[in-house]
């Protein structure tokens, strides 16, 4: 999988920041919602 995404130069490590949160969050919900306890970082 691929994303890609258009921001401001000055926002680039703020919007890599912000996915990399989302991704953590998504991971974190999904595996708790399955009774997933125990992932690999």
């Amino acid at each position: 999988d691929e994303l890609k995404y258009l921001v401001k130069e000055e926002d680039s490590y703020r919007a890599a920041l912000a996915l990399q949160v989302s991704h953590l969050w998504t991971r974190a919900f999904f595996s708790y919602m399955l009774g997933i306890e125990d992932l690999p970082l």
